[in-house]
């Protein structure tokens, strides 16, 4: 196992860190700024800010 923490995720592992099921729930919190996310360099991947998800769940990670 990886010791590395990721700083961001691909849109349906975010979906299920914030609990949820449906892609479409997250894709409507990106829409409205509530979560931070950038296309991967040259692909279709979307990648969440881990960051993004704890601050819109009222998390305080760890530094």
């Amino acid at each position: 196992m990886s010791d590395i923490t990721p700083i961001a995720v691909p849109l349906h592992t975010a979906t299920l860190m914030l609990g949820m099921k449906d892609d479409e729930f997250t894709r409507r919190l990106i829409r409205s700024g509530k979560l931070r996310s950038r296309k991967e360099r040259g692909g279709r991947v979307r990648l969440i800010s881990v960051q993004s998800i704890h601050e819109y769940m009222g998390d305080h990670p760890e530094n």
